[in-house]
């Protein structure tokens, strides 16, 4: 999950659009938005989320690896090649083994 966030952020910076989800509150009220609200929540992924929720958490976290990963390889990133092809199994892996958390934004 480390290396995907990495990689994630490093595409997100490589192509302009930096840390939209910590920005969003100030984007939003840039936008003409006022009283916005920030919220954190914390989603348990994988092996830690809720014995129902396992196998779509694995699935909604690890299919957008790939795509992310695509587009990574088009950019100057720290990833090498093998790297970002092995990328969508280590972290489907990592969640069914070891489990994660992700902190959600929401405005």
């Amino acid at each position: 999950m480390t290396d995907f966030a990495r990689m994630a952020s490093e595409v997100w910076t490589g192509i302009g659009v930096g840390d939209f989800a910590n920005q969003l509150k100030p984007m939003l009220e840039e936008a003409g938005l006022r009283n916005e609200e920030e919220r954190r929540i914390v989603i348990e992924l994988g092996k830690w989320a809720k014995p129902e929720l396992r196998a779509q958490s694995i699935n909604r976290v690890s299919a957008p690896v790939k795509p992310i990963s695509a587009v990574a390889s088009d950019l100057e990133t720290s990833f090498s090649r093998e790297q970002l092809d092995g990328l969508q199994g280590r972290v489907r892996a990592e969640l069914e083994s070891e489990g994660g958390r992700v902190e959600m934004i929401v405005a």
